[in-house]
């Protein structure tokens, strides 16, 4: 996997959502960690798969299976507001989708299939922004 790091700030998530619909458009399951007191995110996933608590963190784990309405609803969320501790890109903590695709810490880390052409050209246009 290839790792990516938000290392300055970046002012749209055209590019994050671009990474996500490559690997969600190809993939069959996901998996979106929340905090548990984001109850608004948390309520907009449970119609898309199973929600639990984590036996050993206070996050919230929903897994499903990706349906073009789960995917809507990732493209669609608009850049969150609150960027006063990370800039970002989702307000979903985490988002796997199998095991090609994670978008960790609101979007800020990503680890991706090393070998994905088409990721390379999206991220070579935020080449400044990363590491």
């Amino acid at each position: 996997m290839q790792s990516i790091q938000l290392i300055s700030r970046i002012d749209n998530n055209k590019w994050w959502k671009e990474l996500f619909l490559h690997y969600a458009s190809k993939g069959e399951s996901f998996e979106i960690r929340c905090w548990d007191e984001e109850t608004e995110s948390i309520d907009l996933l449970r119609k898309f798969g199973r929600v639990e608590k984590s036996q050993t963190t206070k996050e919230i784990i929903i897994t499903g299976y990706i349906t073009n309405q789960f995917i809507d609803l990732i493209i669609k969320e608009e850049m969150p507001k609150d960027q006063s501790i990370y800039n970002k890109m989702t307000q979903f903590f985490t988002i796997n989708i199998d095991k090609s695709f994670e978008s960790a810490h609101y979007g800020t880390e990503i680890y991706i299939d090393e070998d994905e052409e088409y990721a390379k050209k999206i991220l070579d246009k935020i080449k400044e922004y990363i590491v």
